[in-house]
């Protein structure tokens, strides 16, 4: 699957709710994508979608397709990194809590033994 197949496949997520069937041409696929490509690269692209399970062609005629993209995107390589993304904040997050946490009990610990000291 390359960049220009997932460009597509958001194109045709635009489109349409996920699972319902959509009647499209590929001029409206090929909104936004990076020129140049040509009527082939789209197609191309369909079937690569097609062949990877991202969405399903009921049919197609000439330049008109009936296709459905398939729910959930789970093996959309964007949505995975996007995930990863999240769990590498969250991991940064966690660890920046935990430092400041100990930093924070450290210093109270301290200032109690301090005081304790100052008094007897």
């Amino acid at each position: 699957m390359t960049d220009f197949d997932f460009t597509v496949l958001e194109n045709a997520r635009s489109l349409t709710d996920a699972g319902k069937q959509v009647i499209v041409s590929l001029n409206e696929l090929s909104d936004g994508l990076p020129p140049p490509f040509s009527r082939a690269d789209l197609k191309s692209a369909i079937e690569n979608l097609r062949d990877g399970g991202y969405i399903d062609v009921k049919y197609s005629s000439g330049d008109t397709y009936c296709l459905a993209v398939k729910t959930p995107p789970e093996n959309d390589h964007k949505t995975q990194n996007h995930a990863s993304e999240k769990r590498t904040n969250l991991n940064l997050s966690l660890f920046f809590v935990s430092a400041l946490g100990a930093l924070f009990g450290s210093a109270t610990g301290s200032a109690i033994v301090a005081v304790i000291s100052a008094v007897l």
